[in-house]
């Protein structure tokens, strides 16, 4: 995506989280996404749980630069 947004959270739910990772070492970009990204199907329920997740701009830009904001 090329504008950033904040996220997104559902109407009327007053229960939110905010959590920061650090990375250890230098991983691949790519890996840091598609491991966040697997945890959503973990997550999944039939109780509408949302799951909003972001990247720092100069992690997204290494593993889609095409797609980062500017």
């Amino acid at each position: 995506m090329s504008t950033p947004q904040m996220g997104i959270f559902s109407l009327g739910d007053g229960s939110h989280s905010f959590i920061e990772f650090a990375l250890r070492g230098s991983p691949p970009a790519n890996d840091v996404v598609v491991a966040v990204a697997s945890m959503h199907d973990q997550r999944k329920t039939t109780d509408a749980v949302n799951l909003v997740v972001g990247f720092r701009p100069e992690l997204w830009r290494a593993a889609a630069p095409a797609d980062a904001p500017a």
